[in-house]
């Protein structure tokens, strides 16, 4: 992976309100877990942090109850900027943050040597 210009870190961090960062690091300990589980191992499912954090998936309305339960607390993280979400068909998939924002600035970052980057 390419290095980061310190210009484009800076550009990325501009904005930022980091008084309110206090606030919305409050997690429970389930949110705390599911993050965990997250930046361990993403992109994953609702199903799939159900199956980490050790509930049992046999029958179809226990995936559909828990997938439900583990999607209520994904949604609060998204809220609080810690996780991405996005629906692919029935399946919900979550990624964390710090992960779209690198890859935006990827996308974003010219070529090395034109219009003055490094």
């Amino acid at each position: 992976m390419s290095q980061l210009s310190p210009r484009l870190i800076d550009f990325l961090l501009e904005g930022t309100n980091f008084s309110n960062a206090l606030s919305m690091d409050l997690l429970s300990p389930k949110e705390e877990r599911i993050l965990q589980i997250v930046h361990a191992r993403w992109p994953t499912s609702s199903l799939e942090i159900a199956e980490f954090l050790g509930h049992a998936l046999v029958t179809r309305e226990e995936k559909k109850i828990l997938s439900s339960r583990i999607a209520y607390h994904v949604k609060k993280l998204v809220g609080k900027k810690k996780l991405i979400s996005k629906r692919f068909g029935n399946a919900l998939v979550v990624w964390p943050y710090e992960v779209e924002t690198l890859r935006l600035a990827k996308t974003t970052q010219p070529k090395a040597g034109k219009n003055g980057w490094p």
